[in-house]
């Protein structure tokens, strides 16, 4: 919930991906996975306390590099719920670890 009178927005600035516990695995930053690539990104809340149940209209992270990518915008007291949702190619273990370490930044900004 945005508990302040003014509207806010908020980005991700930069993601840290480290995949080294993977062998093999590699990152996409579109959300669209070949058998040994994940994907993982946010998505915002469609239906209030409802877990999505597709991808779309996601926001893929974007692996160490800056992105400035736009996930929310919530006005004046104003609540919202974001899910971090993901994918993963056949070949990649549904058991293994690694780190994704998003940058948020929030800013005021103006709703039209």
């Amino acid at each position: 919930k945005n508990n302040s009178n003014v509207p806010v927005q908020i980005d991700v600035a930069y993601t840290k991906v480290n995949l080294s516990k993977i062998k093999d695995a590699q990152w996409s930053n579109t959300g669209t996975v070949k058998e040994n690539q994940i994907a993982i990104g946010l998505k915002q809340e469609e239906i209030e306390n409802e877990m999505p149940e597709t991808l779309a209209h996601a926001k893929w992270l974007k692996a160490n590099v800056a992105q400035d990518t736009n996930v929310m915008i919530l006005d004046a007291n104003q609540k919202g719920a974001m899910y971090v949702v993901g994918t993963l190619g056949q070949k990649v273990s549904e058991n293994a670890t690694f780190n994704v370490t998003p940058t948020f930044v929030v800013s005021r900004t103006s709703i039209d």
